[in-house]
């Protein structure tokens, strides 16, 4: 049996070829093990924080619930529903520090808003016009760089909001992710390197 290029270069022994090709291979093995775990808790986190998105957007389900407890027909763009929203988003968003949050009617015209200038204006977003249509959560996430170094900036949830089992308007929730994100990343980072010595340290 012949060397390598490499190893014939190097004048390396058969036997030194075989530990030298475990070696790397069970490197490259430990280092797949730990980068796949950093991911599945880099999914975990970021299902906790959906789910957490969740819970918020049912704050204000239980709000609106809450106003049309009494009454027979109800619409979000009724003056006094619009003024209660309205107090509700800002003391809500001030103490969750959103990016952004807007509740709609079923047409995308804002009701409430972080931003007052927007209210009684047409919202465009095609996942929130999408999800007050088919009735249905959705998420998106926003981030940056690569698949190896990505760098997460907001969560954004779009869910509708309900009245006696019809869809009475839509809520947008920017949530910021990057500081959790960013210390996760860290973290990552200094496992992924632990693991890479301690493989090493056992390979040696």
């Amino acid at each position: 049996m012949k060397n390598s290029w490499l190893f014939k270069k190097l004048q390396l022994s058969l036997r030194t070829e075989i530990i030298i090709n475990i070696s790397l291979l069970m490197l490259a093995a430990i280092l797949l093990i730990g980068f796949t775990m950093s991911k599945i808790n880099e999914k975990r986190i970021l299902d906790e924080k959906i789910s957490s998105g969740g819970r918020m957007i049912e704050d204000f389900q239980v709000m609106i619930d809450y106003i049309a407890l009494n009454s027979e027909e109800f619409s979000l763009t009724h003056p006094v529903v619009k003024k209660e929203i309205q107090a509700f988003v800002l003391v809500y968003a001030k103490e969750r520090m959103f990016h952004d949050l807007v509740i709609t009617d079923p047409a995308l015209m804002v009701v409430a808003s972080m931003r007052p200038e927007r209210l009684d204006r047409p919202f465009s977003n095609d996942l929130l016009a999408q999800s007050v249509r088919s009735g249905q959560f959705n998420t998106q996430v926003e981030k940056s760089g690569g698949f190896l170094s990505a760098q997460y900036k907001t969560l954004i949830l779009y869910s509708p909001l309900w009245f006696r089992g019809k869809v009475a308007g839509g809520i947008q929730m920017d949530v910021p992710i990057g500081a959790v994100m960013r210390h996760l990343l860290e973290s990552q980072r200094m496992i992924l390197l632990s693991i890479m010595l301690d493989a090493i340290v056992l390979i040696i």
